[in-house]
């Protein structure tokens, strides 16, 4: 090979790796500028107490500090804005119905408590029927929801209430008749769908499992302190686990 040949080689490879590397620096800079405006939605673990003020059933979920309804924290850890976000609940709500319905037949109680109605949940006790429409709990909209870097008061979201009237009810059947509930207790998927600013669609699932802490049961009052814990749904319960140990 000639000098010539050598060098018009050399030029040559040069030419190509400095074309990969401009390749590299555009590619890199695609994903920053991607990565800029991406969103990414996440909940918080949430601590929550609850009360028989208006029920036989511990329906009033509420905050431990402020007693303020409870609300879960929706917050956008990304640098982007996320809009058009829908949120879709799910639980085993026919299972809760059953659990119920089984824990209701156990001394002192004689007979079925629960059943499950066009989507509404609906718990007979003594003297009363409380009645929750799931159908109109499943599915949630919410405009949009800003990065927490830019507004620090996260999204606040209601949890379904048929969920809340299916745990207490379940705590509630369960330490009345002296069983262990902890196995019972369902945990609450969601579904989280967003845009970009892009319109680019972003999907994310988490699931909350319930904690209960602390349970006080008097003549007429019925308290239990819990908590809502954030997992993803291909992560194992904790009680689970420590069935298996």
């Amino acid at each position: 090979m000639t000098t010539d040949q050598i060098i018009s080689a050399s030029s040559s490879v040069g030419t190509f790796l400095a074309a990969i590397a401009t390749f590299m620096t555009i590619t890199q800079i695609s994903r920053q500028r991607r990565a800029s405006y991406q969103p990414d939605l996440a909940f918080s673990r949430v601590d929550f107490e609850a009360s028989n003020d208006k029920s036989s059933l511990p329906l009033g979920w509420k905050k431990p500090k402020t007693q303020d309804d409870l609300r879960l924290s929706l917050i956008n850890l990304g640098l982007g804005a996320a809009k058009n976000v829908w949120l879709r609940w799910s639980f085993p709500i026919d299972e809760s119905v059953r659990q119920i319905t089984q824990l209701g037949k156990q001394p002192p109680f004689d007979a079925p408590s629960a059943f499950l109605l066009d989507d509404q949940l609906i718990i007979n006790l003594e003297h009363t029927k409380i009645v929750s429409n799931w159908r109109d709990q499943r599915s949630q909209y919410l405009d949009y929801v800003v990065p927490i870097a830019s507004e620090q008061t996260p999204r606040l979201v209601r949890l379904p209430e048929a969920y809340m009237l299916a745990v207490s009810a379940i705590v509630f059947f369960a330490i009345k008749a002296e069983k262990n509930f902890l196995s019972l207790l369902p945990s609450l998927a969601v579904d989280l769908q967003f845009d970009d600013i892009a319109g680019s669609r972003h999907r994310t699932a988490l699931r909350y499992d319930v904690d209960i802490s602390l349970i006080k049961r008097g003549a007429d009052d019925f308290h239990f302190l819990g908590s809502l814990e954030v997992n993803r749904p291909d992560l194992p319960r904790l009680d689970s686990l420590a069935t298996g140990l």
